[in-house]
């Protein structure tokens, strides 16, 4: 990686003029960037996993649905945040234990068949 590379060149390089002060510091930030690679490749996968979950769910009253799953997810906390998180079942309406939002259940036919 380009920027792995270029850190460890630094480290040679503070190394070569015997800087040791600028050894340390280079080598918290590449601890630091180490850990941000991490995170970038965590938020990669949760991506892909949004991407996958939106190319399957359906948007139906005004709740995602996925396909052999009974229980409707958030539209709010996914559309805002790409959080899949299953509406509780309230009476008459669906309410959402994250954001609070509160949805009525459709009005015709069984509301927890997809």
């Amino acid at each position: 990686m380009p920027l792995v590379n270029a850190i460890q060149d630094l480290v040679i390089f503070c190394r070569d003029i015997d800087n040791l002060a600028l050894m340390r510091r280079v080598m918290e930030v590449e601890k630091m960037a180490a850990e941000a690679l991490k995170e970038i490749d965590a938020l990669k996968a949760w991506n892909r996993e949004i991407v996958k979950f939106k190319g399957e769910a359906q948007l139906r009253d005004n709740a995602y649905w996925l396909k052999g799953d009974n229980d409707p997810y958030c539209h709010v906390c996914f559309d805002k945040d790409g959080y899949a998180i299953h509406l509780l079942d309230a009476g008459p309406n669906r309410r959402c234990a994250a954001c609070g939002s509160v949805t009525p259940k459709a009005t015709s036919g069984d509301p927890k068949t997809p």
